[in-house]
C-alpha cells in the first residue's frame, strides 16, 4: 500500500508540473511557511535568471522597490488625498 501511495504522489506532482508548465503565465508554489519554492521555466525566462536562483527570498530582488512602498498607502487603491 505505502508503495502505491509514494507512486500516486508522484504522478499527482508530475501532473501538475506539467500542467504548470504549459500555462502562459507565471507560475509557482510556495509551502505553509510561505518561502517560495518552485517556479514555472516562464518566470525564469522572464527574469533572465538561472533556475534555482529564486527559490525561498531569492524572488524579492526581483520586485520593483516602489511596489511594496505602495502597498502600505491606507486607503482605496485610486485615493487621492484631498
Amino acid at each position: 500500500m505505502h508503495k502505491r501511495i509514494k507512486a500516486a504522489l508522484r504522478a499527482s506532482e508530475a501532473q501538475f508540473r506539467n500542467l504548470a508548465q504549459a500555462i502562459p503565465n507565471h507560475v509557482w508554489t510556495a509551502p505553509p511557511n510561505g518561502l517560495l519554492d518552485w517556479f514555472n521555466d516562464r518566470v525564469y525566462a522572464n527574469s533572465g535568471l538561472e533556475a534555482g536562483v529564486l527559490g525561498d527570498l531569492g524572488w524579492r530582488a526581483q520586485c520593483i522597490p516602489t511596489t511594496s512602498r505602495s502597498r502600505r498607502r491606507v486607503g482605496p487603491p485610486h485615493s487621492h488625498p484631498a
